[in-house]
């Protein structure tokens, strides 16, 4: 008995060990992580973003900024085409530099190759750790069997030292690149004439938050460097920068705060938004947060006159337009949701999400010229933004309508592609080929999606 239980605390090692890669499971998940899709949030992100992957040599085409539905203050990459930034990364900075500094470090880890160096060296870490826990468990099963408590104690030791040694060398490693990503990111801000300021005020804010944790804190047991240590490494280098002075334009910070009022008066109750965004406030950010408070707890009814005076304030500002569509489209109103949608779409031809908003509205009309609308808008919308699953399964509506079974069936299987059900992609494009001419460009799209899991 007392051999056995010995043994399960070996091998409860070897599987704590042979779980390493926990650490960075969320990169191999990132599929299943809640996302935020907002034509307003995404555009100001990737207006900060592009520049920054310009100068770092990465295509803006080939990156795609994907906004999480997380609070926490956090930011990633899960494989060489997409950043992640969690929503609390926007609403918990000030200004738009500051998140700038956070996406100028994670292109800094794309540029660097870091994510497939990191790999590399997960798979060493992981094998020191297993050659330990093996070696160590052999020696504590003899020293068991032996009924020798010291030989057994002196095995359960290695097996454990080896891990923690294997654990140690991996987060020395990513501190190392974190801290190659910063000074990377320096240099992309000053390649685009941009202060560098905001970075060291993240920082800054890390710094105060872990200040009174800093006597249980173990540096050498965390993955990113103490937030002191990595101002001491970059403040001379952001302050050296010629642009480290330069303010933010007003226009960029009116926009930044438009979208912070948005995401908190989505996520936030609508008790709590009024409360923050007094009525005597009459910026539009304030006057946007009060809009969406109200219509999310009252309706169209108390929120219109906001969105209104929001319009008049800014009428090309597309995204008050959308919204004021999109109220209408979800309260059943599709045919007031047209206008609004149509010049949305006239102000912001290339935002793929806003164009199959307006197909969708068209689509709820149910005639015949709308349908046919509807299509042109949804197809379009997609072309610009293929990975908006509702926009694929209107469009699949909107074909059936229409009679064209075949288009619909391939409007599925792509549905079901980009919510990762590569069965029932495969299922719906094989039904497409049947109704689709042989040789076709449909035809030839479905045929090779019915052939994705081959």
């Amino acid at each position: 008995m007392t051999m056995c239980i010995k043994n399960q605390k070996i091998f409860s090692i070897i599987s704590c060990i042979l779980s390493f890669n926990i650490i960075f499971s969320s990169l191999a998940h990132a599929r299943n992580v809640p996302i935020i899709r907002d034509a307003e949030i995404e555009n100001m992100i990737q207006s900060l973003a592009r520049p920054l992957l310009s100068v770092a040599g990465i295509p803006n085409t080939g990156t795609k900024i994907i906004i999480v539905r997380n609070r926490e203050f956090n930011a990633f990459v899960s494989d060489p085409g997409r950043i992640f930034i969690n929503m609390g990364a926007i609403m918990d900075t000030k200004t738009p530099n500051q998140l700038s500094g956070v996406i100028a470090h994670e292109i800094g880890h794309l540029a660097g190759s870091h994510l497939s160096r990191l790999r590399e060296r997960l798979k060493r870490a992981r094998t020191l750790a297993i050659v330990s826990a093996l070696f160590g468990a052999g020696t504590s099963i003899a020293g068991a069997a032996q009924g020798n408590s010291d030989v057994t104690a002196l095995g359960q030791g290695i097996a454990a030292g080896g891990s923690t040694a294997a654990m140690r060398d991996l987060l020395s490693y990513r501190r190392s690149e974190e801290l190659a990503a910063d000074k990377a990111g320096l240099s992309y801000l000053r390649a685009t004439k941009q202060s560098a300021k905001g970075m060291i005020e993240v920082f800054e804010k890390f710094a105060s938050q872990s200040m009174f944790l800093k006597n249980s804190i173990d540096p050498y047991s965390q993955s990113h460097p103490m937030p002191r240590d990595r101002i001491a490494s970059t403040l001379k280098s952001a302050q050296a920068s010629p642009y480290y002075d330069k303010q933010v334009s007003a226009q960029d910070q009116l926009r930044y705060d438009l979208i912070k009022a948005k995401l908190a008066a989505y996520t936030t109750s609508a008790t709590t938004i009024l409360k923050r965004y007094k009525k005597s406030d009459n910026s539009l950010p304030a006057v946007y947060a009060r809009a969406i408070a109200l219509y999310r707890s009252k309706g169209v009814k108390d929120a219109l006159p906001l969105v209104n005076r929001l319009i008049n304030s800014a009428p090309k500002y597309a995204y008050f337009h959308e919204f004021k569509g999109q109220i209408y489209l979800e309260t059943a109103q599709p045919k007031a949701a047209i206008a609004p949608l149509r010049e949305a779409v006239k102000l912001n031809p290339n935002s793929g999400l806003i164009r199959v908003t307006y197909g969708r509205a068209l689509l709820a009309l149910n005639n015949d010229k709308s349908h046919n609308e509807a299509i042109k808008q949804l197809e379009r919308g997609l072309r610009l933004d293929p990975q908006i699953i509702i926009g694929h399964r209107q469009l699949a509506i909107a074909y059936g309508a229409k009679g064209q079974i075949g288009k619909a069936e391939l409007a599925t299987a792509r549905a079901y592609l980009y919510s990762g059900r590569t069965d029932l992609t495969a299922h719906h494009a094989k039904r497409a080929k049947e109704k689709l001419k042989r040789g076709s460009p449909s035809w030839l799209q479905a045929d090779s999606l019915a052939n994705i899991n081959k």
